[in-house]
């Protein structure tokens, strides 16, 4: 081993090793802090969203739909760091020190060599070279756990973004979805105020809560299609307090009759046939 290496090699590959070392140290420390921190709120959000399912399940023990919604729920759980890995606390710190100690040792070797005998020399230059060949391994290990880290690393952000994405598009889905749901329901209650209109029966004006019996809808629906078609100018309404059904169709304007006697504009309008 002392005719492969000298104590110069020693010395420069070592302070290599070091420079490495806080470099690593330096680039990952924030980074993998960022990523605890993610992954701790999705998991917090996690633990939040199963509570919430529970006590759903408790009180409506009857419910398939929870149960499939629970088992989905379980499925997406993160696995999250909780805490630091070795790596990244002790193990840039005993390389430091097995690089800086061999470095030290190689330095008495090589420089003191006329103070001390040569074999105190020579079993200071062992020393050097065993905390050097130490320190090259551990530094080795902690470099191959680095890279996987960092692979890891990139694929959490990877699913990040691609998980964000994910949620973005049900959530514009979703909405899109609403939005034509809220539409069509509006465009079946125009039809049933169109036909009163034309029967007068029952005469305007007339409560909303008819609309419950007529379609079978709840409250919330029958009120989203009546405010959608208020806010387009299909109906004149008035409103009273103690809920949004709390409401009387005054009188169909002169929009909706233009627009149910013609097929075409309807469809286009509502997304959907007029019946006939």
């Amino acid at each position: 081993m002392v005719n492969i290496l000298s104590p110069q090699d020693i010395i420069q590959t070592s302070l290599v090793g070091l420079g490495l070392i806080i470099a690593l140290y330096a680039i990952l420390t924030d980074k993998i802090k960022e990523l605890q921190k993610t992954k701790n709120s999705k998991r917090s959000r996690w633990i939040e969203n199963r509570k919430n399912m529970l006590g759903k399940m408790v009180n409506d023990i009857d419910n398939i739909d929870l149960d499939e919604e629970f088992e989905e729920l379980k499925s997406k759980e993160e696995n999250i760091i909780l805490g630091k890995r070795y790596s990244y606390r002790w193990g840039y710190f005993i390389s430091g020190v097995l690089f800086i100690g061999s470095i030290i040792f190689a330095f008495l070797a090589l420089y003191d060599a006329n103070i001390f005998i040569d074999s105190v020399n020579n079993m200071l230059f062992i020393i050097s070279t065993l905390f050097f060949i130490v320190g090259l391994g551990h530094f080795s290990i902690l470099w191959i756990i680095t890279m996987f880290d960092m692979r890891s690393i990139l694929i959490g952000d990877i699913e990040l973004i691609q998980e964000t994405e994910k949620e973005l598009d049900k959530e514009i889905i979703k909405k899109d979805t609403a939005e034509i749901s809220i539409k069509q329901d509006a465009g079946n209650l125009l039809i049933s105020c169109y036909k009163k209109y034309l029967n007068k029966s029952p005469p305007f004006p007339f409560i909303a809560k008819i609309f419950i019996e007529e379609f079978h809808w709840d409250k919330n629906r029958i009120a989203n299609a009546i405010e959608y078609l208020e806010g387009k100018f299909f109906l004149k309404i008035q409103r009273f307090m103690g809920g949004r059904i709390n409401i009387i169709i005054l009188n169909v304007t002169p929009r909706t009759i233009d627009i149910i006697e013609d097929r075409k504009r309807f469809k286009s309008y509502f997304g959907f046939d007029l019946p006939k």
